[in-house]
C-alpha cells in the first residue's frame, strides 16, 4: 500500500521535528553549568584527571611551599563549589616543595656573623666547639653544609667555631743533676 503523500509529509515534519528537539536537549546538556571541585590537598595527578573528567582544562603553576609537600595542590583560582562552562581553564598552584637555598662558605667567619647570615638565608643553625690549631678561637672552622651547595630553607646547618689550640699542661719540674731526678732527697 501506498501512503498518502500528506502522511508522508507529517511522518517527515515529526522526524525533522524530534532530531531537532533531540539537538536541542544535547545543546543543553552539553552547556549546563559544571561545579568545580575543591582540589586543594590533591595530588596533580588526581586532580588533572578529576577535571579532565569533568570537561574542564588545566593549567598549572608550581611555587615553594614549607607547609605542603611536593606535587601537591596547593590553591586554585577558581574557587570550589563555582559553577563553570565546559572547556573552562581551572589554573592550580602546585607545591615546589621546600624552597633548595645556596649556603654560604663561611669558613673564618666569626660565629655572631656566620650565624646571622645563616638566619638570614632562612637556615636553623647549632654550633659545636672545638680545638684548632690553625683557625683563631671563635672563628668559622668548617660548616656541615659545605659552601656553595644547597640545603632546604628551614634547615640546620651545624658551625664548628674554634676554640683555639689545646693547651697542655706541662708539669713542673725543677732543674737538678740527673741524679736528683731520678732519687729525690
Amino acid at each position: 500500500p501506498v501512503m498518502k503523500k500528506s502522511a508522508v509529509k507529517y511522518l517527515i515534519i515529526a522526524a525533522v521535528s524530534l532530531v531537532m528537539v533531540g539537538a536541542v536537549v544535547l545543546i543543553l546538556l552539553l552547556n549546563r553549568p559544571i561545579e568545580v571541585p575543591n582540589l586543594e590537598g590533591k595530588t596533580i595527578g588526581k586532580a588533572t584527571a578529576l577535571l579532565e573528567k569533568l570537561d574542564l582544562d588545566t593549567e598549572t603553576q608550581t611555587e615553594y611551599s614549607d607547609t605542603v609537600k611536593l606535587n601537591i595542590v596547593i590553591s586554585q583560582d577558581v574557587g570550589a563549589g563555582t559553577e563553570v562552562k565546559r572547556g573552562t581553564v581551572i589554573t592550580l598552584t602546585v607545591s615546589a616543595g621546600i624552597e633548595p637555598v645556596k649556603v654560604p662558605d663561611l669558613r673564618n667567619k666569626p660565629l655572631i656573623e656566620a650565624e646571622k647570615t645563616l638566619a638570614d638565608a632562612g637556615f636553623k643553625v647549632s654550633v659545636v666547639e672545638e680545638f684548632s690549631d690553625t683557625v683563631e678561637a671563635g672563628m668559622v672552622i668548617r660548616q656541615s653544609v659545605k659552601g656553595g651547595k644547597t640545603a632546604d630553607k628551614g634547615s640546620n646547618i651545624k658551625l664548628f667555631i674554634s676554640k683555639g689550640p689545646d693547651l697542655v699542661i706541662v708539669p713542673n719540674i725543677r732543674i737538678g743533676t740527673l741524679t736528683h731526678i731520678r732519687h729525690p732527697r
